[in-house]
């Protein structure tokens, strides 16, 4: 597409586009070009012309410049790999031309850039200037050519291309040409090729900036001169947002592949009130992959049956994906499967253990938690201790939202028995010390109990690294169905432990007098279980695992760099929690000045963006520590994209707009 004013005509010449610029004009043409366009411009005398060329396939175009007249050539080649061609004839005498280009690369891509610039006119200047960065894979070859005819004196010709290399497999190859035919003329050429300056990111990490954010920085100020020159607000910002999406993907070499990942989202292609659906609300429950809901409905349509019961084959078939579940979900966390206690969710699995525990306890005894815990891991422990006259003691978090460790030495004592804590706070985001922790609840003869409702989903988690006695997580917020939960425990502390619920196939024998209990874990699993949601659960494993958990955590602390970066830069928002991707999850609570956090959620939903709004059911740490009433939570998943948290940020000055603020 070209987007031309009235008095530029616009010829057809075969395959060729021609642009006719007509003397004394003062002109910007915008070049969006298809692939393999062929463009040739002439530009009449005494004119002043701006050409934005964006290309994203391959292109060629000529550009003649006439008598007195100027060109400013500013070019971006953003694409899945460009071949450019763009040549400049200065064929009047005192036509001048600047080229500027950007190029960005990443994966494999390879791009051929040339530009060359003919004098043909006496006293005609060119200046030439090619800006590039390669990441990951992507090569580039540059060549550049000045050329002087013999008849074209009192010349002057520049060409330099710099080049930065962000990883060791990118290749660039920049060749500079001079063809001087006369004497009197003033030419020079340059070119440099190096990797990212090590001054610069020691300078910026000093300031706090992690290394992806900064080379992002250094990476935007390198493209900024070029993008500033184009003095249109609108297009200018248009070329920037494109320009900083494709620096936005300057991401770990193990990147996982997010357009296809979202595939198995069907849900991602609904609309919300007219908008693309953005969910960003995976902190309360993770959207479902296809493939968990289709095993859900092959055991409804075709095994339908109980387990641990029937002696026909629907019921061997259901208790064998049943029990294949627990199997999954043991090595997914490093356990045993007689360590794997499917439950109906966290709060449940909190209850058992505190029901099961508490009552071997003595008056005094105490049970410490953090400041940072979501009420399931508060209440139960809180209620049931009164009933014991137990002591609750919280350990303090710090303002920049990570846990005083210090106050943990003081706070866990010898009459501690259990300590019990948020591997990720559902609020802060913080990720919490907890092998550290456990090592000094252990010390002073303590259990040691982790909530891995927001860790478990994110990160790789393995108990017996760790060290804990307890981990409990939930299937609805790790893509797997709702209503089925986890408890893992060391198999040694389960069967000293009573059952929480009593009745049937939690037992082995049962006669009028007495009851022996069924072997683990099915000792804690009373009744007709969660058949159906726990072999999706296993799927859903299938499914993490299928990925990589490293890779979904390396990918979400990119993603979650990316939003803080852009967060904080919205004047009038308050974040909490740590401030660098590395201390935390991808769970971002935040709040806008004098605007409610439900008036925040509810603009937003009208934008099709759906977030969390209230006090995340973590009310003593976001009333009595945030000193709020309630906060704007967005929580990120792999299916997550840079493009819907800049769609966020719209949404967030939206707000703004509409408050006044």
């Amino acid at each position: 597409m070209i987007q031309i004013s009235e008095n530029v005509k616009l010829e057809k010449d075969g395959e060729v586009d021609i642009v006719n610029i007509p003397e004394n004009s003062k002109e910007q043409i915008n070049l969006k070009l298809e692939d393999d366009a062929e463009v040739k411009i002439i530009v009449g005398k005494n004119s002043k012309v701006k050409i934005i060329g964006f290309s994203q396939k391959n292109k060629d175009v000529e550009i003649n410049v006439m008598e007195d007249s100027k060109v400013d050539w500013i070019d971006f080649c953003l694409g899945d790999g460009v071949k450019s061609n763009v040549k400049t004839n200065l064929v009047g005498e005192r036509s001048e031309t600047n080229s500027l280009s950007i190029v960005f690369g990443d994966s494999d891509k390879e791009f051929e850039i040339e530009n060359s610039t003919v004098h043909k006119g006496s006293n005609s200047k060119s200046d030439m200037v090619v800006r590039a960065v390669m990441n990951e894979k992507a090569k580039i070859i540059q060549t550049g050519l000045v050329r002087v005819d013999k008849n074209a004196i009192n010349c002057e010709g520049y060409q330099k291309a710099d080049v930065i290399l962000l990883s060791d497999d990118a290749y660039a190859e920049a060749i500079p040409n001079l063809e001087i035919e006369n004497n009197e003329v003033k030419c020079s050429h340059g070119a440099t090729i190096s990797q990212i300056d090590e001054d610069k990111l020691f300078y910026m990490s000093s300031r706090g900036l992690d290394d992806v954010t900064a080379k992002k920085a250094i990476v935007e100020g390198f493209f900024d001169p070029i993008i500033l020159k184009i003095e249109d607000e609108e297009l200018e910002k248009e070329i920037k947002d494109i320009v900083l999406k494709r620096i936005s993907k300057m991401e770990p070499k193990q990147m996982l592949n997010v357009e296809e990942v979202r595939k198995d989202f069907p849900i991602l292609n609904e609309k919300v009130n007219g908008k693309d659906l953005i969910y960003l609300d995976s902190g309360a429950t993770s959207l479902t992959p296809k493939q968990v809901v289709e095993s859900i409905n092959e055991y409804y349509n075709k095994y339908n049956a109980n387990i641990h019961r029937g002696i026909h084959k629907l019921s061997e078939i259901a208790t064998i994906r049943y029990e294949e579940a627990h199997e999954k979900v043991a090595k997914f966390i490093n356990g045993k499967f007689e360590e794997v206690i499917f439950t109906k969710n966290i709060t449940e699995s909190m209850n058992l253990l505190a029901y099961s525990l508490i009552k071997d306890f003595n008056p005094g005894d105490e049970i410490v938690v953090t400041e940072t815990e979501h009420h399931s891991n508060i209440v139960p422990w809180q209620q049931l201790g009164k009933e014991k006259g137990l002591v609750i003691k919280y350990i303090r978090v710090k303002d920049d939202g990570r846990l005083d460790l210090e106050d943990a030495k003081e706070k866990i004592t010898d009459k501690t028995k259990i300590v019990s804590m948020t591997h990720m706070s559902n609020v802060l985001g913080t990720i919490n010390p907890v092998k550290k922790i456990g090592e000094i609840a252990h010390s002073k003869g303590a259990l040691f109990v982790i909530d891995g409702a927001q860790s478990v989903p994110h990160l790789p988690v393995d108990v017996k690294e760790i060290g804990c006695d307890f981990l409990a997580f939930s299937g609805h917020k790790m893509l797997g169905p709702t209503g089925i939960g986890v408890l893992w425990g060391k198999e040694e502390l389960l069967l000293k432990m009573d059952p929480f619920l009593y009745g049937g196939d939690m037992i082995s024998e049962v006669s009028f007098e007495d009851t022996k209990f069924n072997e683990l874990p099915w000792k804690f699993e009373a009744g007709t279980p969660m058949i159906a949601q726990g072999i999706g659960l296993g799927k859903a494993v299938d499914y993490l695992s299928g990925i990589g958990m490293e890779k979904i955590k390396e990918y979400e602390e990119f993603l979650t760099e990316y939003a803080l970066e852009k967060l904080s830069k919205v004047e009038d928002v308050d974040i909490y929690g740590p401030l660098k991707a590395e201390n935390r999850g991808g769970v971002i609570s935040f709040n806008i000045d004098g605007v409610h956090s439900h008036d925040v959620s509810s603009i937003l939903d009208k934008e099709g963006i759906a977030v969390r709004g209230g006090h995340l059911c973590a009310m003593p740490l976001v009333t009595q520590i945030l000193e709020n009433t309630s906060v704007c939570r967005a929580s990120l998943y792999f299916y997550n994209t840079t493009q819907e948290i800049d769609k966020l940020i719209e949404g967030i000055k939206k707000v703004k707009e509409i408050f006044k603020v």
